[in-house]
Parts: C-alpha cells; structure tokens; sequence
C-alpha cells in the first residue's frame, strides 16, 4: 500500500535509511538534499519505508504541481527491493490528484510502461572506476588524451583551494549565458549544496589555474558510497582553448580509481557535452521523464 505524506509527516531517519539501503542509492534523494533543492517535499511511502519516492512539488496560481529541481538530476522510486514495473505503476497512481501537471524525472532503475503518463528518455553517462587508473585511461578516446596532453602542456594546475562563493561567481559569469533558466534562487542553491556537502563531507570542488595562475576552470563533485558525481562544472574562453575540463575530469578519474564506485557524468541529452562524456569511455544510460497535463483547459492552453 502506497501512503502520501506531506512533508511534516515524513520520518527523515526511516526515509535516508531507505536511501542509503536502497538498491539504487542516489544522494539526490537524502533528505537533506531534498530540503535545498526542493523544501517543503512531500513524500509516498510504500510499507514501513520499504520504497519511497519524493515529490518535489511547487504551487502557481493557486495550483499544485511537480517538477523536476535543478541540480537534483534523478529521482522517481527507491526501494531496498528491485524495483518493477507494478512499483514504478503504483507509485505513480499513487501521485495525489491535486498535482494537476507533473513533469519530474525518474532514475535509471525506474522500469516504466504506464499510459497515464508521456514517458521520454534521458541520457546519463557513466564509467566503472573498479579498475586501475591505468587501465581506465587506456580507455579513454585518441582525441582525449591528446586534450589532457595539451592541457599538461599548457602547465595547467589544480587544486581545491576555492570558495564556495568564488566557485559560484564563476559558474554565473561563464555559464549564466548559456543556462538562461537559472535565476537568483537558483545560485542560492547551488551555494547551499556545495557548502553543505562540503561541510557533511560528500562535496569536493576544485579550480584549474592557468600557468599565470588566472582561474580558468571549476568543477564540484558528490561522493557517495557508491558514485562520484561531476555535478556543476564551467570553464572560461581561456580555459576551453586550454583543454581545462579534460584536465580536470581526468584528475577526478585518476583520484578515484581503483574504487567500487561509478563515476557518474550527470548528463547529458546535449551532443556536445555527451561527446565530451563519452572520450572518457563513459557508457550512456537511460532515465525517464514523465509527464502528464491535466491542468484546465483555460489554462492548458496559455501555459
């Protein structure tokens, strides 16, 4: 039976329990996190928090709905049993009818043929870190190491001497352009994620210098048992002719080689930033988004 909580309801220490036994374990889903990206987050519950799945929800005119929160790639049901298609079903009918348009992703163990809802996939990359650094980079495409190679020579360095502030000034005046849909709210976020993952020790940002030592590059990661997360990366003019990203990713790989653990890309559906994903050997995987519109027609029709 599949039981709605709103978010005074919840028992956050039942819920991260679940999240941290889960089968498909992801931080997106501790609790923690979900009260930065997503505060007030309701909840449907599947037993004695047996299964779980959040529901990251926002009100506009008075009306009720879900979607997707930035920084918080996947969600949709954990469950420290395999999950099936009849879970994934049941959650989803379980979805109070008050949320009149629901646009959320699920994650990558989230089996889902139901025609309720418009099911479309997204694209992740990942890369198995289980093995030597040696062997991993072996693996890497021609073009990629040839980038790391000049970036090498460009006498790039790296460390993780940035603070959080700096990180995001820098993220806003190299990426604000071409991510028109973050706002104010959104780098506050970012902010509180990084400072708190930093300060919970699953959060790691570093900065790439030129040989001027001029900052030309940054990159956050989550660690968790189980991944390591490239989360919220961008580099300057300087730093994309210098190869900085390249550089970077392989500096995180090479630290965490040698670990059961996935190196988890978080992206993406963008050919460019797929390409880039995919020279280090990374292995695309599949997400759903769902969607449903029953919104009035009134409204329907200006949305």
């Amino acid at each position: 039976m599949i039981q709605y909580l709103k978010h005074n309801e919840i028992d956050k220490v039942k819920w991260d329990n679940c999240i941290s036994g889960s089968v498909n374990e992801f931080i997106y889903a501790r609790s923690w996190y979900l009260d930065i990206v997503s505060p007030g987050w309701d909840a449907l519950i599947g037993g004695d928090y047996e299964s779980v799945m959040p529901l990251t929800w926002a009100r506009k005119f008075g009306i009720y709905y879900l979607y997707p929160p930035f920084f918080a790639q996947q969600l949709g049901v954990f469950s420290t049993r395999q999950i099936s298609e009849e879970m994934v079903r049941e959650f989803l009918t379980g979805i109070p009818d008050k949320f009149r348009l629901i646009q959320i992703n699920l994650n990558e163990s989230n089996p889902v043929n139901i025609s309720l809802f418009s099911v479309n996939l997204n694209s992740n990359y990942e890369l198995d870190l289980s093995r030597p650094y040696s062997e991993i980079y072996d693996s890497y495409s021609r073009n990629c190491k040839r980038n790391i190679k000049k970036a090498i020579d460009a006498q790039l360095t790296i460390d993780e001497n940035i603070a959080v502030e700096k990180f995001s000034e820098f993220i806003k005046a190299n990426l604000g352009d071409r991510i028109t849909e973050l706002n104010k709210n959104n780098y506050t976020t970012l902010k509180n994620v990084l400072k708190t993952s930093s300060d919970n020790g699953t959060g790691k940002i570093y900065r790439v210098l030129t040989k001027e030592n001029k900052l030309c590059a940054v990159g956050s990661f989550i660690l968790t048992p189980k991944r390591c997360i490239f989360s919220v990366c961008a580099s300057s003019e300087e730093g994309r002719s210098s190869h900085a990203m390249y550089f970077l990713v392989n500096h995180a790989i090479e630290n965490n080689s040698n670990k059961n653990i996935i190196f988890d890309f978080s992206g993406s559906n963008i050919k460019g930033i797929a390409y880039f994903n995919s020279t280090f050997g990374a292995r695309p995987v599949e997400y759903p988004y769902i969607y449903r519109n029953n919104l009035p027609w009134v409204i329907r029709f200006f949305k």
